[in-house]
Order: C-alpha cells, then sequence, then structure tokens
C-alpha cells in the first residue's frame, strides 16, 4: 500500500465522511493520526469506543482496518470480535462508492487470499482483482512476507464489506466456512 494517511481513507472519493463525526470521533481521529504508525491508535480506538457514536464507531473500525499495519496486532478473531459488533449503522464502515460496487458482484464472487507464509491458518480478507495479485505479491517479497496464493469462491450475501480505498478491491468474509476453495495459483507465475 502506499503511503496513505488516516485523512486520506476519510477523505475520498469525493466523500467526506469527517463532517459526521462527533466531537468525541474528532478528538479520537486525531490520536489515531498520530499513532497511526504503531498499535497505539488502535488502543486509542479501543479505550475511547464507549464515547463514540455509531457511525464514529464503523467509520473509525473501517480507517484501522484499511489503513492495514495492524494485522501484527490484531489476529482474525479480534478483528471478527470486532467487525461483529451489534452497534446500529454497520454499512457506514464502507464509503458510499464501495456500497455500490459491492452490490454490483455477481451472485458468485472469484476471490483470492495471498498468503503471508505456511503457518497462516486464519484470515478474513480477500482480494477480487487478480490484476493487482503480482503487485502485492512483489512488495511481500521484498519483506520476505510471500507464501502462496489460493482461489476461492463466495456468494456475494456471504460479503460482509467491500474496501476499495486500499487498492486492493478487498472483500472481507467473516464466516470463512462460507468461502469455498477452488485451487491453488501457479506461484511461479506470478
Amino acid at each position: 500500500m502506499n503511503s496513505l494517511d488516516f485523512m486520506n481513507l476519510l477523505v475520498g472519493w469525493h466523500y467526506d465522511g469527517s463532517k459526521n463525526l462527533s466531537q468525541a470521533g474528532m478528538q479520537t481521529l486525531k490520536k489515531m493520526i498520530i499513532h497511526q504508525d504503531s498499535g497505539l491508535a488502535m488502543l486509542d480506538f479501543a479505550k475511547n469506543r464507549k464515547d463514540l457514536t455509531d457511525y464514529d464507531y464503523w467509520c473509525l473500525l473501517g480507517i484501522l482496518y484499511i489503513h492495514g499495519g495492524y494485522w501484527s496486532f490484531i489476529t482474525p478473531d479480534l478483528w471478527r470480535l470486532l467487525l461483529s459488533s451489534s452497534r446500529p449503522q454497520r454499512n457506514m464502515i464502507m464509503q458510499p462508492s464501495e456500497h455500490k460496487i459491492l452490490e454490483g458482484l455477481p451472485e458468485n464472487v472469484i476471490c483470492y487470499r495471498i498468503h503471508h507464509s505456511k503457518e497462516e491458518h486464519d484470515w478474513i480478507s480477500y482480494t477480487i482483482s487478480r490484476w493487482v495479485i503480482p503487485e502485492i505479491v512483489k512488495e511481500y517479497r521484498k519483506h520476505n512476507a510471500f507464501y502462496s496464493v489460493e482461489k476461492f469462491e463466495v456468494a456475494k450475501q456471504d460479503i460482509d464489506f467491500f474496501f476499495g480505498r486500499n487498492y486492493e478491491d478487498e472483500i472481507v468474509v467473516l464466516d470463512r466456512s462460507k468461502v469455498k476453495k477452488i485451487k491453488e495459483v501457479n506461484n511461479d507465475r506470478i
């Protein structure tokens, strides 16, 4: 991912999500911006989540998820817990353009998972853009963090979220049993 900061993830695609944040949401966002390159940004969110409106919760959680630097601090199970919250306005985690893309997907979606290591056994995210895989793999290989790519199929109704702001066209499926493996991709050709 390019050097995206939190404001670029909140304000973009002709949509300004910050104008709907409460005062507590803006204060939390400011702290998250200061700590965006460490796990402290997630702690800022967690400490203040009870003071956040439902909109704040979903909007800021979406930014934390998309920013992507928190996978070393947060397990897929913790992401599932946070993303499965029963707080209202869950749909506010996505921008309007992302809702449109999700609605426009076919009933069955082909997606890909880029694995970081042989030991990776749990995940919630997939890319639906085959063309972006070589670029991501190239970045992972620079950090010796690439293992393999697998191809899957999932029903659109089982996709929880779509994020396009991270340039990966990423879907999130919280229940992995809903995603069916099709095959291992030929990793030598990536």
